[in-house]
């Protein structure tokens, strides 16, 4: 492989890459510490070390040169493409902008970017809200957007390996991983108990194999519980919304065809007992009982006449705020079986049976959760009074 003239000394593409890069880099990062800044100043570095023995100065090229020809007599190593060294030290014959190693930097970088992106959407969101960013990137690890520049740094490795930016790599590496933990100090002193349990379920940097398999699967329990919702909701409600406590088989198809689904006995003094004791108490209230981080589920205030398809369609579009607060207050999603499910939908339609719900339903466990959580919204509310009051 051979060129007529070597393809560097091209100090404007230089300037002009690494502008771009770094400026984006910049719009994600924002750093604001000395600590911040040294990262980010090290990244830049390194971006200007990559770009600069890509279009200005072969330095590897020619540090390494007597052992690259010796080695490989029959490459043109001051040609631009031999700067791609993977490609050429294994042998690939066609282009390398086409090769594997190439190909497969493009991943590396191209989905660094996305992550990078995509967790800033997530925390720029929970920063606003004020509340931990556990959605999206940050539900699979605690740092995605750390990981997502070493996914770039390792995609240009592969790319355009150099000497400067192997040596770079691993301090980088570090300064991110130094970065984390101190953040993660940070964010502790202000979320507290709730930070603590994501750290517990969630990997600094690299996500846990089965993670993808356990997100699908709670997506498909999700889907399934809404299809099992609309056919338990099928059997019929009567009149004044309560739903029916006859286990019966019915037919979910225009046409006659039938699903032959088996619908359970629906017990609604039993789901006023779940109600308090699987912890929905705690966000959602009934005759006055219960948190208000979730709508209230009084049975008066229900439209008279609901579709189940329309309470179904409310739960799948609430399920994503639902486990994170389920998360955050009670410390993991709440378990149910189709049956305690039933019996909670029987209650929550039934407004006799809430006339009974009181305090003396709710166990003692539930009781201090709430309590406790009552006592750290009532010293956030003191800090931000605190913090209105004119200082001096």
């Amino acid at each position: 492989m051979s060129s007529d003239a070597p393809a560097y000394g091209l100090w404007l593409l230089v300037m002009v890459n690494s502008a771009i890069f770094i400026l984006f880099a910049f719009s994600f990062f924002k750093p604001r510490t000395k600590r911040d800044w040294r990262s980010f100043g090290a990244f830049s570095a390194f971006l200007v070390a990559l770009f600069t023995e890509m279009y200005g100065f072969p330095l590897t090229i020619y540090l390494l040169s007597g052992w690259l020809q010796s080695s490989y007599p029959n490459i043109d190593w001051f040609s631009h493409d031999s700067g791609h060294l993977l490609e050429m030290m294994f042998g690939w014959k066609a282009s390398p902008h086409f090769g594997p190693f190439h190909l497969l930097s493009f991943v590396f970088i191209g989905g660094g970017f996305i992550l990078i992106s995509a967790a800033w959407r997530v925390l720029h969101d929970a920063q606003t809200r004020g509340v931990l960013a556990t959605n999206g990137p940050y539900s699979y690890v605690r740092h995605p957007q750390y990981a997502g520049f070493v996914l770039v740094m390792a995609g240009f490795l592969l790319q355009w390996p150099t000497i400067l930016t192997l040596v770079m790599f691993p301090i980088l590496v570090v300064m991110y991983w130094r970065l984390a933990v101190h953040e993660e100090r940070e964010v502790a002193a202000v979320f507290g108990d709730a930070y603590r349990r994501y750290v517990a379920e969630t990997p600094r940097f690299i996500p846990r194999l089965n993670r993808m398999k356990e997100e699908n699967m709670r997506r498909f329990s999700t889907f399934a519980f809404v299809v099992g919702l609309a056919a338990l909701a099928n059997a019929g409600f009567a009149k004044d919304g309560v739903a029916s406590t006859h286990g019966q088989a019915g037919s979910m198809m225009e046409g006659g065809s039938r699903a032959m689904l088996m619908m359970p006995m629906m017990n609604p003094a039993r789901g006023r007992e779940l109600f308090a004791s699987k912890g929905c108490v705690v966000c959602h209230s009934i005759n006055g009982i219960g948190g208000e981080d979730a709508p209230p589920l009084d049975a008066a205030t229900m439209p008279g006449a609901m579709s189940p398809f329309d309470f179904a369609a409310k739960m799948w579009r609430g399920a994503e705020a639902m486990i994170y607060l389920q998360r955050e207050e009670l410390g993991e999603p709440v378990d149910l079986t189709g049956d305690e499910l039933a019996d909670i939908i029987a209650f929550v339609h039934n407004g006799d049976e809430q006339k009974k719900f009181s305090e003396s339903d709710v166990p003692d466990r539930i009781k201090d959760l709430m309590k406790h959580m009552g006592e750290e919204e009532s010293d956030e509310h003191e800090n931000e009074h605190e913090t209105d009051e004119p200082k001096g």
